[in-house]
């Protein structure tokens, strides 16, 4: 059974603006509480709650599609399924925070990085006049759950541009912490990026576990029924006429893009659509005829494209031969060549084992835009110790890959960014 409240008005609408707030839970069988707002036709007029409610569970969604098609939606949903951090990182990180971000708080948290989502405020991150640097906000979601956020709105058909976390409808003012009860959730914001959300019948237990590690506050600032024994400071209870879901859900008309942090970033930013402008018998010709141009530019580029990467491999194989053996001049066939060297110098010591170890590690470096800045071999262990530098994480992860692969242990070292660039160290070691 669904609740919906509607507050009818005799004065003409037209004119005014219509903006739908939804607030998503982390379980599909939750309430979702929702309400219509209309703003006055004049600046200066207040506006009105048009309808306010909430639906048993998401597959009632559909529900509300109807109110969406001619008023803005906004999407709040649960913090309780997001982790909020800010990161200190270097400068120069800006151009790689998604691969630099995931890594950054691997150690942070608890589940695999692959299977979670990060999305930021890169605009919050900047170096203020005579102030210290401002951290990278971060908010962490689980994969599977952000899929099935928007899985609820799609099947309903309900339109949105913006996934929001609740916890950024609170204000935030310095010395100052603010808190909400929402459906069966209670939300804590302590400061400008962070806060932490916990279930009502959880919340006295687990509260003390995040604000003892926080500078206390002079007062926190209330919205809702907030029950909170032993809180950190004084609580205050705002000073409204209402306190209930449909109100505290209307705090999210104050908010703006850059106070908030979208999910819908990276592999899950939505896609804007473009409308149609050819005619009804104009398009299915000019379709086929644009299918066929681009089966033909594809596969020509494609066909140029793997010649180029096989011109490239090529070449890369050449320089490391000409590095490893400086003395020849006249690269012909790599392969035969390299198979005289390891046939002259086999039971050879240690010039042999380190010729074993780069013709395994061939593929590797091949497959991989490493930059080598030092190669050391210990004969005894049968190890080699390469110093690189790369443009990203990515590019050591894949040369491991591609080394065990050839049956060769490799140990990462710490990589360090610097200067723009990733720097570490490799350790490989050939079998017995």
């Amino acid at each position: 059974m669904r609740h919906v409240c509607y507050i009818v008005h005799a004065e003409d609408t037209i004119g005014m603006t219509k903006q739908l707030i939804i607030r998503l839970p982390g379980h599909a069988h939750s309430q979702v509480p929702w309400v219509l707002w209309q703003s006055g036709e004049a600046q200066h007029e207040r506006g009105e709650i048009v309808a306010q409610g909430h639906v048993e569970q998401a597959s009632q969604l559909g529900e509300l599609a109807a109110l969406s098609r001619d008023a803005k939606v906004t999407v709040l949903v649960s913090s309780a399924e997001i982790g909020f951090h800010q990161l200190d990182l270097p400068p120069g990180s800006k151009r790689h925070l998604a691969q630099v971000v995931p890594y950054a708080l691997e150690e942070d948290l608890a589940q695999d990085i692959q299977e979670l989502h990060f999305a930021w405020q890169a605009d919050a991150w900047r170096t203020p006049k005579g102030g210290e640097p401002a951290g990278l906000p971060v908010a962490v979601v689980a994969k599977k759950q952000l899929q099935a956020w928007q899985s609820w709105l799609d099947d309903a058909g309900v339109s949105y541009n913006a996934l929001i976390p609740d916890l950024f409808i609170l204000p935030q003012a310095p010395d100052e912490w603010t808190a909400m009860r929402i459906a069966d959730e209670v939300v804590v914001r302590h400061s400008a990026w962070r806060g932490f959300s916990i279930e009502q019948t959880l919340f006295a237990e687990l509260a003390g576990l995040f604000s003892d590690a926080l500078t206390p506050p002079q007062r926190i600032r209330c919205f809702g029924d907030v029950q909170w024994p032993q809180a950190p400071a004084e609580l205050s209870t705002v000073d409204q006429a209402e306190h209930d879901t449909a109100h505290l859900l209307l705090l999210a008309r104050a908010v703006t893009a850059g106070q908030s942090i979208n999910l819908l970033q990276g592999e899950f930013a939505k896609k804007r659509q473009r409308k149609a402008t050819l005619g009804v018998w104009r398009w299915p010709a000019v379709a086929a005829a644009a299918l066929v141009a681009l089966l033909f530019i594809d596969k020509g580029l494609y066909i140029w494209q793997l010649n180029q990467q096989q011109a490239q491999v090529r070449a890369q194989i050449e320089q490391r031969y000409r590095d490893t053996f400086p003395n020849e001049s006249r690269v012909v066939n790599v392969r035969a060549q390299l198979n005289q060297h390891l046939a002259r110098l086999q039971g050879g010591g240690e010039s042999s084992q380190v010729l074993a170890l780069l013709s395994q590690l061939t593929p590797a470096f091949a497959g991989t835009e490493l930059d080598i800045t030092l190669m050391q071999f210990d004969a005894n262990r049968n190890e080699l110790r390469i110093q690189a530098t790369a443009a990203d994480f990515v590019t050591f992860e894949r040369f491991r890959e591609l080394a065990t692969e050839q049956e060769l242990a490799v140990e990462q070292g710490q990589l360090n960014s610097r200067a723009g660039r990733i720097a570490g160290t490799l350790v490989v070691r050939g079998g017995s």
